[in-house]
């Protein structure tokens, strides 16, 4: 019966270890199952704890994106940007003269579909973790190829921070 009491204490111990636990980074964001078109962020290799770069991403499943604007939003105390830039595949821009309140506004048009996902580059400094940034890239608009609005139920938000893109060899 001793032993018992002294296993017992040894697992509430246990279970009640305050510590911070690690997070298991999800690589990549999961397949979208359905039609739609979602933003997310991918936090690239290679970071220092001065400079850390972000990418948003804007895919899509059976959707020909030629058109979009969205944000980045993210608690403004946890980071402070340094850089935003955009790729050169059709018109693409970032706009990240709101990022002191927490807000990097990014879109992008073409004639045609967009060959490449990554939508903007954000060069940042982080002064609490990137967890603790609370990311979250959504789209308030969508347009297709054809020149239609994707429906907003089409529109999927994504959460999290990944390691890599979608479809990315593992």
């Amino acid at each position: 019966m001793r032993y018992q009491g002294l296993l017992v204490l040894a697992v509430v111990v246990a279970g009640c270890d305050d510590g911070s636990h690690a997070v298991p980074a999800l690589t990549a964001p999961p397949a979208l199952t359905a039609s739609g078109v979602r933003a997310y962020v991918v936090q690239e290799p290679g970071g220092t704890a001065d400079r850390v770069t972000l990418t948003i991403h804007v895919d899509s499943k059976d959707v020909p994106v030629a058109a979009y604007q969205g944000q980045l939003e993210f608690d403004a105390a946890a980071m402070q940007v340094l850089d935003a830039t955009a790729p050169s595949d059709g018109n693409r821009l970032v706009n990240a003269a709101s990022a002191k309140s927490g807000v990097v506004r990014f879109a992008g048009f073409s004639t045609d579909v967009f060959a490449h996902t990554a939508a903007a580059q954000i060069v940042v400094h982080l002064t609490k973790s990137i967890e603790e940034a609370h990311l979250l890239a959504t789209l308030d608009v969508v347009g297709e190829v054809t020149g239609s609005a994707v429906a907003k139920d089409r529109v999927v938000q994504q959460r999290g921070i990944f390691t890599q893109a979608a479809g990315s060899p593992k």
